[in-house]
């Protein structure tokens, strides 16, 4: 918004905007993310890459193998909060149905089950 704002088109004078209203330290991210060559488009892709939080699959796996049937929560709720845990566990690749019905049986409050 702010090129848009100050009429700023021209992709090197957007670059060294960015870098030096950016501070010391984005510079120096640059400069060790960065290929000379690259343009502005390519820069900011760069520094989105490098900002974007990285999410620990073991950790959240391990929340989602930790979550217990609270008392008074049904099955079918315990089951449709594993699966919305599920969620953040890269389990994408593969079914993650036997994960939560490990997680209902071991975890669940029924003695019936």
């Amino acid at each position: 918004m702010f090129f848009i704002a100050s009429g700023i088109n021209d992709t090197k004078r957007k670059e060294a905007l960015l870098l030096y209203l950016g501070g010391k330290e984005l510079q120096k991210i640059h400069r060790t993310q960065n290929d000379a060559s690259d343009t502005y488009e390519k820069v900011k892709e760069l520094l989105d890459v490098y900002f974007k939080p990285q999410v620990n699959w073991t950790f959240e796996r391990n929340k989602f193998y930790n979550l217990h049937q609270l008392e008074n929560e049904t099955i079918s709720a315990f089951a449709t909060r594993l699966r919305d845990a599920l969620c953040t566990c890269d389990y994408e690749h593969y079914s993650p149905d036997p994960a939560i019905v490990d997680n209902v049986v071991s975890k669940c409050l029924s003695n019936r089950l």
